[in-house]
């Protein structure tokens, strides 16, 4: 790997052998609303690294251009004053407490294509609103949705399991659990507020 710089100061680390690139940090950009480019001196960019951006306090909005496939494990954690994330429809895979702890974060889009979302990745954003879950959806990971107070997310038909605490402390008014839907993993929606909740028929274990 090659360490360079783009044209806006952002880490970057070239694989001479694949001709791909990584973006690892936030190097000399000073730039509040930044853009994570889909390509580095015409080679693509393919991820963003682990803990690229973590407690990255300036950065206030996030876009992600076209290309990018993968999101690496903290890469965006507690950035205090991240509000908004525009992400690619290209991303094929996010880590575990990518945006974990972003405590202003009130709206993000996540590609439909995804079909899981890992561990922790929203704990603690206890302003996230605007989410709409992916189509394709079928896996919702331990604590994704910890102390969410103000999601009201809808659940897709295709979602297959709810992990430990996924929704913990939400304030979940109505829910109308997927058919699809077998599991809810132990505390799945422990502390949420509830006025209604229709189960699904095909529910295993809760």
């Amino acid at each position: 790997f090659v360490p360079a710089l783009d044209s806006n100061g952002l880490e970057v680390e070239i694989n001479v052998e694949n001709k791909t690139c990584v973006i690892t940090g936030i190097g000399t950009c000073t730039d509040t609303d930044i853009i994570i480019p889909a390509t580095h001196n015409d080679l693509p960019v393919l991820t963003i690294a682990d803990e690229a951006f973590n407690n990255c306090d300036q950065l206030v909005s996030l876009k992600i251009e076209n290309g990018v496939q993968h999101i690496g494990k903290q890469a965006f954690s507690q950035c205090s004053r991240l509000v908004s994330v525009d992400m690619a429809s290209s991303i094929q895979e996010i880590g575990e407490g990518a945006f974990e702890n972003c405590s202003e974060l009130r709206n993000i889009n996540l590609p439909d294509d995804l079909t899981t979302l890992p561990n922790s990745i929203f704990k603690n954003c206890s302003k996230l609103s605007d989410l709409a879950l992916p189509l394709h959806l079928k896996h919702i990971g331990d604590h994704a949705f910890n102390s969410c107070y103000e999601l009201t997310p809808m659940l897709p038909e295709g979602l297959e399991s709810i992990g430990s605490k996924a929704f913990y402390n939400c304030d979940i008014c109505y829910a109308t659990l997927p058919t699809t839907l077998r599991t809810i993993a132990d505390s799945g929606f422990e502390s949420a507020s509830f006025v209604e909740v229709t189960f699904g028929p095909n529910v295993e274990s809760v």
